[in-house]
């Protein structure tokens, strides 16, 4: 019986460093990263509006990522029921290609495929869904 009670003291005084040290550690920084995607009830998973989170990529670069009130890699005042009535709107569906989860947002495609179509004299607005 003694050494259940002396094993059980063990187990406890352990559980009790681990929970303290995870504590401590979230308190000066160092807990879990933050992250871009939550889990939605009737979407599965969806990115957090209006945030923004910075991740180091294999080859060092750190990668930005800011998505604005409709969950979307675009730019704040971009909605999707937003739109003037001279503007084409071409919507890009898919996956981390799509959103450009390895390069930062002024070397996104569809953002320079954009670029490059207005100044064509195109009006057109690109909505990257990804």
């Amino acid at each position: 019986m003694r050494a259940i009670n002396v094993l059980l003291a063990i187990l406890v005084a352990v559980l009790i460093f681990v929970l303290g040290l995870e504590g401590g550690l979230r308190l000066i920084g160092l807990g879990p990263a933050k992250t871009l995607n939550r889990f939605d009830t009737q979407l599965g998973w969806s990115k957090v509006p209006d945030t923004s989170v910075a991740r180091n990529h294999l080859d060092g670069e750190t990668i930005q990522f800011e998505f604005n009130g409709s969950s979307l890699r675009e730019d704040p005042d971009v909605h999707p029921d937003k739109l003037a009535d001279d503007t084409t709107r071409i919507v890009f569906l898919g996956d981390s290609f799509v959103l450009g989860y390895a390069v930062n947002r002024e070397d996104l495609f569809i953002d320079l495929l954009e670029n490059r179509w207005n100044a064509e004299g195109r009006n057109v607005e690109l909505l990257n869904t990804g």
